[in-house]
């Protein structure tokens, strides 16, 4: 299963968090696109595209979802998760992943609760985000990623969201499996594909249509996040080329 741990359980960020949660709004303008990359980011070394592995990688520009795109990663990140995700240790992460077909959960503490959703493209998909009960998901806005029409919503886990336990093994207290959940691939094993690390936690998803397939890239930071490190996620996301 691919979940964001390693590097974001060890940073233990969120452990202690009791600040509010972010109250930035995305764009109301659409379509809206993804601005280019800052000219001031990390400029990746390495022109060679390949899939990045766990651990540390050299900046350079890396393939995900099996070749269907690529983006270009700065120094200082790691993979996690069989090319799930690119981490950073202050809570940072960009994750991909192929969500044709996807369920999504309608309540994301009470995920075993439906009916449940199965959007059968990007509008749909994101729809059912914004309306999840307990992420507090902004309405679905469109955007463009890499030159092709998608939508854009953030959901952010409550910052006064119960939870117990070690940063190493937080649970939150009275969710299903000790879990609060975005969504999960069916057949599966019914268990979350992509659950959350934390109270006031932000997921920027930016879900698109690729051909006959729905990819969501899923720009996961924090509101204590360091600027420097946000305009990297800026960066890569801007970077993104589906081929």
């Amino acid at each position: 299963m691919r979940r964001l741990v390693s590097v974001l359980v060890a940073a233990a960020v969120f452990a202690g968090c009791s600040g509010p949660a972010s109250t930035a709004k995305p764009s109301t303008q659409a379509p809206a696109t993804v601005a280019p990359a800052s000219p001031t980011a990390a400029v990746p070394t390495d022109t060679a595209v390949r899939h990045f592995p766990d651990g540390s990688i050299p900046a350079g520009t890396y393939s995900f979802l099996n070749g269907i795109g690529t983006f270009d990663v700065p120094s200082g990140w790691e993979g996690c998760c069989d090319g799930f995700a690119v981490l950073k240790s202050d809570f940072a992460a960009m994750a991909f992943e192929n969500i044709t077909e996807v369920v999504v959960y309608a309540d994301s503490c009470h995920w075993k609760t439906g009916p449940n959703p199965e959007p059968k493209d990007a509008k749909e998909a994101a729809a059912a985000f914004s309306a999840q009960k307990g992420h507090q998901g902004t309405p679905a806005e469109q955007v463009t990623v890499a030159g092709l029409a998608g939508w854009h919503v953030r959901l952010t886990v409550p910052a006064d969201q119960p939870t117990t336990g070690s940063s190493d093994d937080l649970q939150f207290t009275g969710c299903d499996n000790g879990q609060f959940a975005s969504w999960g691939i069916k057949p599966g094993d019914g268990l979350p594909s992509r659950f959350q690390q934390g109270p006031s936690q932000i997921d920027d998803l930016y879900i698109v249509d690729v051909g006959d397939q729905t990819v969501v890239l899923d720009v996961v930071s924090d509101p204590k996040i360091a600027a420097s490190t946000k305009a990297e996620l800026d960066a890569m996301l801007a970077s993104v080329k589906f081929d």
